[in-house]
């Protein structure tokens, strides 16, 4: 395989394992870790990137895994002077956009005017109203962020800043879509995008399971959601809009996670993988870990013909090919997330699995029913 034949959208770094929060659903090891990533391997991640001939257009750079503000704003300063000399350096300065995804906490001033300085895109996890955010989402002495966090989330406003929102949706959330709708409303964000508590990494039990009534009261939770949202207008849902695209064949289809290289992780000690970002910090029974060389000592090229490379691919390949073989969905998501393949089902050789039946299947029927009925009513 050579690097001309493959296309790195999105590279995440992690500048620190560490989260200042005890999120429940939280799938990352090593949260109390304090350790923090290098300039040295920050700009050799750069290097080994834009001299890879992988970067065709545009990469979107994110800086994520862990609570990436504690870092400090001192150390996100100089890894973006680092960032822009490499960058000029292979006359790949339009070549990448940055973001970082935030609980929100440590957002001030200082951090507004770099975030909008440098034309950061800046995610911020909010579930929604406090009875909800609240429920997982507290300090390591189990404290509320609630206000904390929308007293950030109002700054990243007022210094109008590129920003948007992840939800995250437990089975207690869904008895609630006015109240999360009216929440979200009243925020001013353009763009709410829900995950679920998956089981990942650490996370061994999600809320969800397609066997008990979780399964309807999410289409149900969805089709509220979807009514509201097209009624007021006030944001847009990324899975909604994502399913909308897909139906109506003007999305690009490529599922980046089954794709090698396309997207690249690199923790904070400077080792690689690729396929999900969820893989990079989990250790296996199977395969050791997943990762596939470190950044001051290989290049992504040598990492192709490793066994453990060549393993791994091989294995998402075939599960793939289990996807096209059983799903009647295999078109709209060509093969799934193989990180829940493997958390789920402890292998990447299989097809269906509890976060498809929800976050795929089950959004694709609630809006492909929403557009032919509003279809049916212009008719």
């Amino acid at each position: 395989m050579l690097a001309q034949d493959l296309h790195t959208r999105l590279f995440i770094l992690q500048p620190t394992p560490f989260c200042n929060l005890d999120c429940k659903y939280c799938y990352l090891p090593d949260r109390d870790n304090k350790a923090k990533i290098s300039l040295e391997i920050v700009e050799a991640s750069f290097e080994k990137l834009f001299s890879s001939n992988m970067v065709k257009d545009k990469v979107y750079i994110v800086w994520h895994c862990g609570e990436p503000l504690v870092a400090g704003l001192p150390f996100f300063k100089e890894a973006i002077s680092i960032l822009e000399a490499v960058a000029k350096k292979y006359g790949k300065e339009n070549s990448y956009t940055n973001g970082v995804q935030t609980n929100g906490l440590l957002i001030n001033e200082r951090w507004c005017e770099f975030f909008k300085e440098k034309h950061f895109s800046v995610g911020v996890s909010i579930d929604g109203p406090e009875f909800i955010h609240d429920r997982h989402r507290t300090t390591k002495r189990g404290i509320s962020t609630h206000q904390a966090v929308l007293k950030g989330w109002r700054l990243l406003q007022q210094y109008e800043v590129d920003t948007n929102i992840i939800g995250v949706l437990t089975n207690f959330s869904l008895d609630y879509a006015n109240e999360i709708h009216d929440f979200f409303a009243r925020l001013n964000v353009q763009l709410v995008g829900f995950n679920m508590d998956e089981v990942e990494g650490t996370n061994k039990i999600s809320s969800f399971s397609p066997s008990d009534s979780s399964l309807e009261r999410f289409k149900k939770f969805m089709s509220e959601l979807y009514d509201l949202v097209e009624s007021s207008k006030a944001f847009a849902v990324r899975e909604f809009e994502l399913a909308k695209n897909l139906i109506l064949g003007t999305q690009d289809i490529e599922h980046g996670e089954n794709r090698p290289f396309s997207i690249i992780s690199v923790d904070h000690q400077g080792n690689f993988s690729t396929f999900a970002p969820e893989l990079l910090t989990m250790k296996s029974d199977q395969y050791g870990d997943f990762i596939f060389g470190n950044i001051l000592n290989d290049s992504f090229q040598s990492s192709f013909n490793t066994y453990k490379y060549q393993k791994i691919s091989q294995s998402i390949e075939q599960g793939i090919l289990l996807c096209k073989e059983f799903c009647d969905y295999f078109d709209m998501c060509r093969g799934g997330s193989a990180s829940n393949k493997y958390f789920e089902q402890g292998k990447f050789q299989c097809d269906e699995t509890t976060y498809c039946i929800f976050m795929k299947k089950a959004i694709i029927d609630v809006v492909l029913e929403k557009m032919e009925k509003s279809i049916a009513n212009k008719l």
